[in-house]
């Protein structure tokens, strides 16, 4: 625009010039070239103005959203619950019985910047939990700054800072909602460059579903004020925090806020020799960083077991005896899911809405045989041009899912016993001798032979000795 009014503008400058020099049909050209140089000037001050009106009317927007969701932000009245456990223990397929519910506000590792290992960071940690028990995401970018400092920074810790949270294109409520914000800022901006006076607030705005480039197209890094205000105003919050280590960190994060009552944890096991099965699988570690690794595990694994025991022990009235602690097995949840999804709901004593139940139907069943489903309904001549692309996304979803280590559909039942058949049965003695104590308490039976291994009618489990 700057470059066209000094085009214009020399125009102008030659024109007068040939004027002064006495050609007649250049002179006659002067006042149209004027009247060109006038309309730049007032195009120009008519778009700054109408640019600086926008802003401030979109400033002014954000502003009452804000204020009109102002009665809980940084203060989060209803439930809070966090999954407790270690990598590759199914906490990814626990967690999407949240992340289902778009009436939940669910996070997906929000701790992933202050590292895996237990070693560093620990006041950050506790520090980044209470933030997020209270809903308060001012000072996350500065907690994942300081982390990414100390520890060695990957590429997902980085978009953890670009964005100010982790992972929010996994976060479906979250990504949904915030985007439907920025959709109705948008519509909304329109309306009040008309004058008019539009305030709403986030239960009225309409849910827009995204795909997956336009996902966070609407601000980077998002605003931490729409963030407390879309978390708030969520009927419960869920993180999943695999690297919180210790419970007796929840349990500090549980005393110090004003809404411990409402603060719940899930705390979620599994037996140690699928995790290391699981773990060796993902990661190319030597047969001595394994045994490191196992060591560790169950070292963590028993420490939690322990600090449990002990206050149960000691009925302190903490989060653990103050029954805001549920553990559940994930074999449970594989072999039974929809009777574990009711129970950790009714343990939170929150409704199990339908949209769980049927995503749990199609994830935890044989995904060969859902394709099958699929591809016989597209072969039928009665469904619509919309039903058939609907079908071949979920067609797309099931393959892209059930193939990643990290996905969430699966034949469940069969999943959780897949180590056996892949695990080396000295592998095997190496986790059962360091995690001897562990798999004692949480009720997981050792093997004794390559036999009992591979046999699938031997039991692995004593649910017996189940206890909290």
């Amino acid at each position: 625009m700057i470059r066209s009014l000094h085009l214009a503008a020399a125009c102008v400058c030659r024109a007068l010039r040939s004027a002064r020099e006495g050609n007649v049909l250049d002179r006659l050209k002067v006042p149209g070239l004027l009247l060109l140089l006038l309309l730049f000037v007032l195009y120009i001050e008519t778009n700054t103005k109408s640019a600086k009106f926008e802003t401030a009317k979109k400033f002014q927007l954000r502003t009452h959203f804000v204020e009109d969701n102002q009665h809980s932000l940084y203060d989060k009245k209803g439930k809070v619950v966090f999954i407790f456990s270690n990598q590759r223990s199914g906490s990814t397929f626990l967690g999407e019985f949240f992340n289902k519910n778009p009436g939940l506000f669910y996070l997906y590792e929000p701790l992933y910047p202050f590292g895996f290992f237990c070693d560093g960071s620990n006041t950050r940690r506790v520090r980044a939990m209470e933030t997020l028990a209270k809903c308060d995401f001012r000072e996350m970018a500065s907690l994942y700054r300081d982390a990414a400092d100390i520890d060695h920074v990957e590429v997902d810790a980085k978009r953890c800072r670009a964005h100010n949270i982790c992972y929010p294109n996994k976060s479906d409520a979250l990504t949904y909602k915030y985007s439907s914000v920025c959709e109705a800022f948008r519509r909304s901006e329109l309306t009040l460059s008309q004058g008019k006076d539009v305030r709403f607030r986030l239960e009225d705005v309409p849910r827009k579903k995204l795909t997956k480039t336009s996902a966070f197209n609407c601000s980077s890094p998002l605003e931490p004020a729409l963030l407390s205000a879309i978390c708030s105003s969520s009927t419960a919050v869920v993180y999943k925090v695999i690297r919180a280590c210790d419970l007796s960190k929840l349990n500090s994060v549980y005393e110090k806020l004003n809404n411990a009552s409402e603060v719940f944890v899930i705390h979620l096991v599994r037996d140690p020799r699928a995790i290391i099965r699981s773990v060796a699988s993902s990661e190319s570690f030597s047969s001595l960083v394994i045994k490191k690794v196992t060591k560790k595990l169950c070292s963590r694994m028993q420490r939690n077991i322990e600090y449990v025991d002990q206050q149960l022990k000691d009925q302190g009235g903490g989060m653990i005896s103050s029954r805001r602690y549920l553990r559940v097995h994930y074999e449970d949840i594989a072999e039974e899911p929809l009777e574990l999804a009711e129970r950790i709901y009714r343990f939170l004593d929150l409704p199990l809405p339908k949209v769980v139940t049927d995503w749990l139907e199609v994830a935890t069943t044989d995904p060969k045989l859902t394709m099958r489903v699929y591809a016989e309904k597209l072969m039928s001549e009665s469904i619509s041009n919309e039903e058939r692309l609907e079908i071949q996304k979920k067609m797309h979803a099931i393959k892209v899912q059930s193939q990643s280590a990290y996905g969430t559909i699966r034949d469940s039942r069969t999943a959780a016993y897949m180590w056996r058949e892949k695990m080396k049965f000295v592998d095997v003695m190496n986790v059962q001798t360091s995690c001897a104590y562990v798999m004692r308490r949480l009720g997981y039976k050792p093997v004794f032979s390559e036999h009992e291994l591979t046999n699938k009618s031997y039991p692995l489990r004593d649910k017996s000795v189940y206890s909290k």
